[in-house]
């Protein structure tokens, strides 16, 4: 309950809530109590010359707590002879560091002792952020006191953006980027190009932008050593605002970009080939469920117990159905379909009929049913865990960046049921998914680690490989998918309250089920056998079965010979043994009848008669 309820519930809330990603290495270290930091919503900077702020904002950007989408106040004690070029300067610069919450207090030229609050609205009067001229005093202090009372920071970023352009590059990865294009393209309901990219274009549609796309050519990302890698650069610069292509959630990535609010889960799993295995033995007692076991074991307790009742109290019935124990011995013989004595009251003849014929029906059908499944093959999956991906020293292919959940990762611990040294040991890098997945399912002797969405998308449009590969349910990861923003991007909070609306609206399973769920993945194994012709090699554990239950037999047999010759022995020793105490017996009462000399010669003549007797018999 703990471990799921950890896994599925509160990983996965605190993985949309700070958009990084959960991996237990070892749950034996002590506990650390480790201080957050918060963002500083709110900024008042004094400034003496106009210069002094960049140093101040080069200053504030070196904490964790620096916050752009806060509030800034800026303010001078100086008497500038252009105030409001001085402002739309400071304006347009904290505009280049992604600031738009800026209020300027400046000191009037001609009346030092007031000030005029000076703010702007980048998308007011169709601009989008470059009409820094437009700048207009929102209030006038004067002694503490407000003349107009506006707000100064409400309002700055509107629900519509005037058809402003925003610059995105993808990745082709499909089905999150598919058959991507160049340049501007308004959102089209009636061309998918891939679930990002959809998405994408539903937000510029809501939020009326402009969308100008670019290809990257590669799947960059940022290592520890806080180098950067391809396009990435010009996410750092400024030279586009968002990427996307299956971007996870990163840590080292964080440091330098944002991202929006996660779309997708993607499970990383294992990926083996069809080696079919065939199952020769199965236990005999779920050819029936439970249930038919159950109702026939008391049907035929209560008929018994029935029949034993009407015979117990009837005076002309059998013995052998006046006992409870005989009863039930002689209805499970019928129950088998031996031949036991009936009854003799007519009544319980008529039961017994009954039970003869439903006992004639059950052991029909289940003979049917025990022919029909020892005859019919069953295959299992000869790769069925990740275990067995180790156990067989398959080839382990790799996601190029998946190696991030093993790099703090004991050695000794254990991911699904395997040590995380042997899964460091046998790692591969596959730079070429398509090509991976066809030597997996070619070679058979290959074993592939990937993302769920890509490897379904790829197998619903190569039908030769289809039903050559299946997954393992044991899933390696779960990471959250995210478009990688430009850090402190201005629209992402607009951005994220789109995306909840996308997803709440069902666009993204939508969109799901159109590109991974188009054509069928097939999972299960793929195998010349003809269900409707039985061959003898399908029959070959019935003679098994038949030879076993004759050898057993035979041995009974033989067991009641050497019991019966045995007992014959015995029988024959107790006879000679009682005849010859009867010989004895007999001889004393003769010997007492013959006298004299004549009488021991009678008597002696009489002994050898009865001696040849006993030796003829």
């Amino acid at each position: 309950m703990f471990p799921d309820t950890l896994t599925q519930l509160t990983f996965k809330t605190l993985g949309k809530d700070y958009r990084c990603s959960f991996l237990i290495n070892n749950v034996n270290l002590p506990n650390y109590v480790f201080e957050g930091t918060t963002k500083t919503n709110s900024y008042i900077i004094q400034i003496q010359k106009k210069d002094e702020l960049a140093t101040h904002i080069k200053k504030l950007k070196n904490y964790s707590s620096w916050n752009p989408s806060g509030k800034f106040l800026v303010f001078s004690s100086t008497v500038f002879k252009t105030p409001k070029k001085i402002a739309t300067d400071i304006i347009k610069y904290l505009w280049e560091e992604n600031v738009i919450n800026v209020a300027v207090l400046l000191a009037e030229t001609k009346n030092n002792s007031k000030s005029a609050v000076y703010s702007w609205y980048p998308y007011k009067d169709k601009n989008c952020g470059d009409q820094f001229h437009v700048m207009l005093p929102l209030d006038y202090c004067w002694f503490g006191i407000l003349q107009n009372n506006r707000s100064w920071f409400e309002g700055k970023i509107p629900k519509q953006l005037n058809n402003c352009t925003i610059k995105a590059k993808y990745t082709d990865v499909p089905p999150y980027v598919t058959n991507g294009q160049h340049g501007f393209q308004p959102s089209n309901y009636f061309k998918s190009q891939g679930i990002e990219i959809n998405m994408l274009n539903m937000i510029s549609t809501t939020l009326n932008l402009n969308i100008k796309y670019g290809v990257s050519k590669s799947w960059d990302q940022v290592y520890e050593n806080g180098t950067i890698s391809g396009d990435l650069n010009f996410l750092l610069d400024n030279s586009v605002d968002i990427l996307i292509g299956a971007y996870t959630t990163d840590y080292h990535r964080s440091k330098y970009f944002g991202f929006t609010w996660p779309h997708l889960q993607a499970k990383i799993v294992w990926w083996v080939p069809h080696v079919p295995r065939l199952f020769r033995f199965r236990n005999m007692q779920n050819i029936f469920k439970i249930e038919v076991w159950v109702s026939v074991t008391s049907g035929y307790v209560l008929i018994s117990f029935f029949i034993w009742l009407l015979s117990f109290y009837s005076k002309n019935e059998a013995n052998s159905y006046r006992g409870l124990a005989t009863t039930l011995l002689s209805n499970f013989g019928i129950m088998l379909g031996f031949s036991v004595k009936l009854p003799r009251s007519l009544a319980i003849r008529c039961i017994v009929t009954l039970l003869i014929i439903f006992g004639f029906n059950l052991t029909l059908a289940y003979t049917s049913y025990l022919t029909s499944i020892i005859s019919m093959p069953k295959y299992v999956e000869k790769f069925d865990t990740v275990t067995d991906i180790y156990k067989h020293n398959l080839k382990t292919y790799f996601m190029p960046n998946s190696r991030k959940y093993f790099t703090n990762a004991d050695d000794n611990n254990i991911i699904n049921g395997v040590p995380i040294h042997l899964i460091k040991k046998n790692w591969i890098v596959c730079q070429n998914t398509s090509q991976c997945l066809e030597y997996v399912a070619i070679s058979k002797d290959s074993s592939l680690c990937w993302g769920k969405h890509h490897i379904n998308y790829l197998l619903s449009i190569k039908e030769e490989i289809r039903h050559s590969i299946h997954k393992i349910d044991d899933c390696f990861a779960t990471t959250p998918i995210t478009m990688l923003i430009r850090k402190d991007f201005t629209l992402s909070t607009l951005f994220d309250e789109v995306i909840h609306r996308i997803i709440g609206a069902g666009f993204i399973f939508k969109w799901e089920n159109d590109f991974i769920k188009r054509g069928p993945v097939a999972n299960s194994p793929n195998t010349d056998f003809d269900s409707s012709s039985i061959k003898f090699k399908h029959l070959v554990q019935i003679f098994q079965m038949l030879l076993i239950g004759n050898c057993i037999s035979g041995v009974v047999f033989i067991c009641e010979i050497v019991l019966y010759k045995t007992n014959e022995i015995k029988m024959n020793k107790r006879h000679s043994s009682l005849l010859e105490k009867h010989i004895l017996k007999d001889e004393v009462k003769r010997k007492s009848r013959f006298k004299g000399i004549a009488g021991m010669i009678l008597y002696k003549k009489f002994r050898e008669i009865n001696t040849q007797s006993i030796i003829h018999i």
